[in-house]
């Protein structure tokens, strides 16, 4: 008999996870096979080579879902109390979880922290939906406060939670936004200005929100394609 049936486990990439079934026989030897399944069955799946023991430990490098389960075989037909030699044990689902904020959208900067190329007047629904995290695991701050708005502005932070506790965390930079204030108007202007001139040395966030040419300087070309985008002449867009 399967007395201890291996559990389900979540867990973020390169963690330990570790499954185990327990089965009693009054006579015979017992082994066990490991196999892995794309669903939730435990018929069917992928033999598993070398997993051969009690336990299993799951590979993790890769984030998504797997089902386990174990066959437990008895050279003795009669010592798993039935008339077959083999019992299957229940799957586990194995659930491995990104360990890091991941995005096919926008530009994650792990050097200074930052998640780049995010439009003005995105939303915190807009901006975890082009997060390959899930959504659930993925909260946006205002300073200390959860902000759950329509605009995200630049400074602001996203954290990426596991078991309550925050494993990863950027800083938003919202392109066409220096000044952090959710709009591209006069203030940023006068952000660029500043650093142009040298009375104010712009933030690697801040930088990564002005840099409208692509030619990695703040200029005054960069300016003028804030000064069309507030007259209307030209839309700033992250791309």
């Amino acid at each position: 008999d399967i007395t201890a049936q291996p559990q389900n486990v979540t867990n973020i990439q390169n963690a330990t996870v570790e499954l185990s079934v327990t089965a009693t026989a009054s006579k015979g030897t017992l082994s066990y096979q490991w196999y892995s399944n794309d669903t939730d069955s435990n018929t069917g799946g992928t033999l598993i080579t070398g997993a051969i023991l009690n336990s299993y430990t799951a590979p993790t490098s890769a984030s998504g879902i797997i089902y386990y389960y174990c066959v437990v075989t008895n050279s003795d037909n009669a010592g798993l109390g039935s008339a077959a030699a083999v019992a299957a044990s229940k799957t586990a689902k194995v659930t491995v979880k990104l360990s890091k904020i991941q995005s096919s959208v926008y530009t994650v900067d792990t050097v200074n922290g930052l998640l780049t190329m995010v439009s003005i007047k995105t939303s915190v629904a807009q901006l975890k939906s082009k997060l390959v995290n899930d959504p659930a695991d993925i909260k946006i701050f205002d300073g200390t406060n959860e902000y759950t708005g329509d605009a995200v502005k630049t400074g602001m932070t996203v954290k990426y939670y596991f078991n309550d506790n925050v494993i990863d965390q950027l800083t938003i930079s919202v392109f066409g936004d220096p000044s952090g204030d959710g709009e591209i108007d006069i203030n940023d202007i006068l952000y660029l200005r500043a650093q142009i001139v040298g009375t104010y040395t712009m933030t690697a966030c801040e930088l990564a929100t002005s840099d409208f040419n692509g030619d990695s300087v703040i200029d005054i070309l960069d300016i003028l394609y804030i000064r069309a985008h507030i007259l209307g002449t030209y839309t700033i867009v992250a791309q």
